[in-house]
Parts: C-alpha cells; sequence; structure tokens
C-alpha cells in the first residue's frame, strides 16, 4: 500500500509485488519519490536485489521479519538514514554503497556482510554486529567517521573491510582467524587486539599513523607491508614470527626497539627509513633482503651473526653505523654500504666477492681487509677517503673505479698466488698508490709476492704502476 510517499507492506499490497513473486519476497523498481518503506507485520522475508537501487528520496526503512538483504538493494540511496533490520542475516554486496546519510548500522543477527555493503557511508559512527562471523571485501571501506565498532565473532576480515575508517582509534578482534590485504590501512587506530588472527594479508595496518600498540600473539608471518608507514610504532615484539615480508615496517619512523627471535629471513626493504632505529638483533637471521635496512640514519649495531648473504642498499645511507660483522657471509650485494660515512671497522672474512659500490663514500673506513674475495667490483671504495690499508690475499680481478678517490690509500696488499688483473687503469684514480700523493706528501706501496713481482711489473696495467710495487718473501 502506498500511502503519499511510503510504502506500508500488508498482506493483500505483498501480493502484487512487480514481479509476481510471492508475499514474502519485496523486489523490483519503486518509485523514486519515496521516503519511507515499512513491514510492521513481518511479511517480508528477504529485499531482493536492486529493489532499491539508488533510490534518492529514501529516508528510512523498516523490515522486522526479513532475514537477508541483497545486491545493491539500496545501492547509493544516499539519503537514507535509517535502517532496522533485527534478523537480517546476510548482506549483500554493496547493499548499501553510498548511503552517506545512515549513521548507525546495528545488525544483531547478521552472520555475513558482502563485499562493499557499506561503503562510503560516510556518516556513519557506529557499526555493530555481535553475530558476525564474515566481513567481506572493502565491506566499510572509506566510512571514515566511524568511532564505535563491535565484531566479537567476526572470524574472517575481507581485503580492505575497513579501509580508511580513520575515526577507529582502538580494535578488537578476538575470534578472527584470518585477514585480508589492505583491511585496516589508512586507519587511525592506536592499538589493536587481534589473539587468534594467523593469516595476516599485505598491507593489513599500513598508513596508520596513531598505532603504537600491538597484540598478534598468533601470527608467524609478516606479510608484504604489513606495517609500512606506521609512523609511530615504537616497539614491536614478536616471539613467534619466523619471516618479514617486503617493506613490511618501511617508514615507521618512530620504531625504536623489536624482538624477533626466531625470524631466519628478511625481505626487500623491511626496515628501510626506519630513522629512528638505533639497534637491530636476529640471532637466526641468514638472508638480509636488498634495501632492508636502507637510510636507517640511527642505527648504530648490527648483530646478524648468521647472515649468509647481504642483499643490494641493505644497508645504504646507515650513516651512523661504525662497526659490521658478518663472519658467515658469503655474498654482499652492489651499494650495501654506500653512504654509511661513520663506518670504520668492517669484518667478513669469508666473503667471496666485493660487489660494485659495496662501500662507495665510507668516508671513515680505514682498513680493509678480504683474506677470500676473488674480485673487486667497479666503484666498490670509491671515495672512501680515510681508507689506507687494503688486503686482498686472495683476489683475482680489480674493475675500474674500485679505489678511485680514496686520497689516503698507501698500502695495498695482493700477496695470493696469482696474478690479480686490472680493467683499467682508472682502478686507482686520485689514490697514493696511482700518483696522487696523500695529505703528507706519501705515494703509495703495493706489496706483491717475491715470486709474482717480475710478473706484475711487466703485466698490462701494472707496470705502469712498477715504481710503487714492493716485493715480499714468502712465508717458508
Amino acid at each position: 500500500m502506498i500511502i503519499g510517499n511510503a510504502v506500508l507492506f500488508g498482506r493483500t499490497e505483498s501480493s502484487a509485488t512487480p514481479s509476481g513473486e510471492n508475499d514474502s519476497i519485496w523486489t523490483g523498481l519503486v518509485r523514486k519519490t519515496l521516503s519511507s518503506v515499512y513491514d510492521p507485520m513481518g511479511y517480508v522475508a528477504a529485499v531482493r536485489p536492486y529493489a532499491f537501487y539508488s533510490c534518492a528520496s529514501l529516508r528510512s526503512v523498516s523490515f522486522p521479519a526479513a532475514r537477508a538483504v541483497g545486491d545493491y538493494a539500496f545501492y547509493s540511496c544516499r539519503y537514507l538514514s535509517s535502517i532496522s533490520f533485527p534478523l537480517v542475516r546476510e548482506i549483500g554486496s554493496c547493499a548499501f554503497y553510498s548511503c552517506s546519510w545512515v549513521r548507525e548500522a546495528i545488525f544483531p543477527s547478521a552472520k555475513t556482510v558482502g563485499s562493499y555493503a557499506f561503503y562510503s557511508c560516510y556518516s556513519m559512527t557506529t557499526a555493530s554486529f555481535p553475530a558476525l562471523r564474515e566481513i567481506g571485501s572493502y565491506a566499510f571501506g572509506s566510512c571514515y567517521r566511524i568511532t564505535n565498532a563491535d565484531f566479537p565473532r567476526a572470524e574472517s576480515i575481507g581485503s580492505g573491510a575497513f579501509y580508511y575508517c580513520s575515526g577507529i582509534r582502538t580494535l578488537s578482534f578476538p575470534a578472527a582467524v584470518t585477514i585480508g590485504s589492505s583491511a585496516f590501512a589508512g586507519c587511525r587506530m592506536e592499538s589493536i587486539f587481534f589473539p587468534n588472527a594467523t593469516e595476516i594479508g599485505a598491507g593489513a595496518f599500513k598508513w596508520n599513523p596513531s598505532l603504537t600498540t600491538l597484540c598478534l600473539p598468533a601470527m608467524t608471518v609478516i606479510a608484504d607491508e604489513l606495517f609500512y608507514s606506521c609512523s609511530a610504532l615504537s616497539t614491536v615484539a614478536f616471539p613467534s614470527v619466523t619471516a618479514i615480508g617486503a617493506r613490511a615496517f618501511m617508514y615507521c619512523r618512530g620504531l625504536t626497539d623489536m624482538s624477533f627471535p626466531k625470524v631466519r629471513a628478511l625481505d626487500a626493504s623491511a626496515f628501510a627509513y626506519c630513522s629512528a632505529l638505533s639497534s637491530v638483533k636476529f640471532p637466526q637471521v641468514n638472508q638480509i633482503g636488498t634495501y632492508a635496512f636502507c637510510r636507517c640514519s640511527a642505527l648504530t649495531e648490527v648483530s646478524i651473526p648468521y647472515a649468509r648473504s647481504v642483499g643490494t642498499y641493505a644497508f645504504q645511507g646507515c650513516s651512523a653505523l661504525q662497526e659490521i660483522n658478518f663472519s658467515v657471509a658469503l655474498s654482499v650485494g652492489s651499494y650495501a654500504f654506500q653512504s654509511c660515512s661513520a663506518l670504520s671497522s668492517v669484518f667478513m672474512p669469508v666473503v667471496r666477492a666485493i660487489q660494485p659500490c659495496t662501500f662507495y663514500g665510507c668516508s671513515a673506513l680505514v682498513e680493509a681487509v678480504f683474506p677470500r674475495a676473488t674480485s673487486i667490483g667497479s666503484s666498490a671504495f670509491y671515495g672512501c677517503s680515510a681508507l689506507t690499508m687494503v688486503s686482498l690475499p686472495a683476489a683475482s680481478s680489480i674493475f675500474s673505479f674500485a679505489f678511485q678517490n680514496c686520497v689516503n690509500l698507501i698500502s695495498l696488499y695482493l700477496l695470493g698466488p696469482v696474478i690479480c688483473s686490472l680493467a683499467a687503469s682508472s682502478v686507482f684514480s686520485s689514490t697514493p698508490i696511482g700518483g696522487y700523493s696523500d695529505v703528507a706528501g706519501q705515494l703509495g706501496t703495493i706489496y706483491v709476492p717475491e715470486s709474482l713481482y717480475s710478473s706484475y711489473i711487466t703485466r698490462n696495467g701494472w707496470y705502469y704502476l712498477s715504481s710503487r710495487i714492493v716485493s715480499v718473501p714468502s712465508e717458508e
């Protein structure tokens, strides 16, 4: 029955629905002038898909007996402000999409909420779903005024479910097991409580500038970008985590303390740009990814004793780092320690090769001893202005610009059993070894085995340095 701008459901009228369906189903198009829809006697058991699609004038709806709301049922009813569905169990995809005047979503019986169900409900402040088990992707995305959220039984939270819900400060999902990617991205939560969550997707909490407290005891893997740009996060402890994904804590500029006793691998950019981080300890890590600690400008202490590989740019720009000890590392990537301007001590006894630009611009490095390195890449020590001594007993090749602008390099030891080849004359450009005297007016010396002396001084690439090559008697 249509009364003015309202629809009132009764048994005689409900049988005349546009689709000719039975009297417990409401479906089809409705008039664009509707402002209210009521079912006081509870005849409607379900609101069909698209039933009130884009009814711009609709203000209030009440379906006390309905068990389901179909896909797009109230899509873009932008002035809808009052909704009542006490018995609804299923809410379809985009059911209330862009209902921007809805202030409260209280569904005491709902078990599932479809994807984008309440997306862009800008005025919503309260979301209460005490029986809900499954939240679809982006279900509450961009509901940025939500401050009260109650989901005590939700077990599955879809991707982007609360994307940019920036009004939420504290969240507790005690039953949640799975959390989709970007589920809480862009929120401003201060604390999160997920005691049973074991599967958490990439970027689930990223771009959250207020997050300070975490409770995720069941998590064993930190996904890519999980806490990306959570700038207020200062302390993290994950006793059960075994792997940290790419960019997991990137731009966490407030991070100072962390504990990961079981982690074995650090993926790319895991802690890049964590500018307050001063100490890192990973007792079981064997692989450090590319850019892992790039631009951690406060980092002074690194303890990763079992790292066998260090990725490219891993510690680039760690300007406070003074000492590194990678006693079992076999490989170190290009630019790994570029611009570590305070680095003065390096211990890597088994590394096989020094890649291009590995120590580029390490202006405080005084000595470099690499007993097993067979090759020195181009610009590996470029601009190491404090470097005075280098020992490379296993070196077989040194590439262009490797020591360029090492203005104080006066001693190079090449005491291995084979002649080390030079890729170009630029290897020692602007160094005392290359003819550029240091501040005291000294020229450098190259020490080679007595048995190879004659070969060195006549070898292409070395003969122009013959006046600085000195033989060392072999030890008996």
